[in-house]
């Protein structure tokens, strides 16, 4: 039920968030709208999001950006529920919280400075391995009281982990996209709520296993399309640079 009240008041969100929000007054979008109404705006909004789909970098970023709502929910339902909840107790569900939170928010900030110095892909490559290590420790280890530490030290983690994905797949829309920056970053929380829907919607019908086979399944294919992505623009970049010289 929660699940269900979660998925309507999502679609809810996105419907009022494209008809009904002002938009921020940028050059960009005075001269393109021009004269129309907000209402007439917000529609070319909504069309400009679904037309940014045929750059087939957008498509290579959809699995990667679906990851994102996957594993945020992932933590905060099934996570909390398996590994909190049944052998600790709800009251322990809080301080898990704030130790996940405090080490992503520690992370996003110190990432956002240490990527200009080695790069993206370290980044992304770091992220991706701490999930999927916690994942296999998810489903190898025994739930238990005795070691009450370890359920923080995997929230820690998986909070470095989104401290990677939130702070970089934002940060790639914005280089990718710099011409159109709107329709990018509509996609970038399309996408990446219908990876909370998905994980919402499935949570009480399926066993962890197959979650978490889920999760893995969308990281695999975020980071080859990322990957791809990357080959792709340091290809094109060669192919100007060797052309211009």
């Amino acid at each position: 039920m929660l699940a269900g009240i979660y998925s309507g008041c999502a679609c809810l969100a996105v419907t009022v968030i494209l008809l009904a929000l002002q938009q921020l007054p940028s050059e960009r979008s005075k001269a393109r709208c021009g004269g129309c109404t907000r209402t007439s705006c917000s529609l070319r909004l909504l069309a400009s999001t679904f037309l940014h789909l045929r750059d087939r970098r957008q498509l290579l970023l959809i699995p990667i950006t679906m990851f994102s709502g996957l594993e945020q929910a992932f933590f905060a339902s099934d996570y909390m529920q398996a590994f909190v909840t049944c052998p600790l107790g709800s009251w322990w569900v809080g301080y898990v919280a704030i130790c996940y939170g405090v080490v992503d928010a520690i992370c996003s900030a110190s990432f956002g400075k240490l990527v200009q110095y080695f790069g993206r892909i370290p980044f992304f490559i770091l992220g991706a391995a701490i999930n999927v290590s916690l994942v296999i420790a998810f489903l190898t280890i025994n739930v238990t009281q005795d070691r009450v530490y370890i359920y923080f030290v995997f929230a820690g983690l998986w909070g470095m982990a989104d401290a990677v994905w939130q702070t970089q797949i934002n940060a790639l829309y914005g280089v990718l996209f710099i011409a159109n920056g709107e329709a990018a970053f509509s996609n970038y929380r399309l996408f990446e709520s219908i990876g909370f829907i998905m994980a919402f919607g499935y949570q009480s019908h399926l066993i962890l296993p197959i979650k978490a086979y889920i999760l893995l399944t969308f990281l695999c294919l975020g980071m080859a399309g990322y990957g791809i992505l990357e080959y792709l623009e340091r290809k094109n970049k060669d192919w100007h640079l060797n052309g211009t010289s």
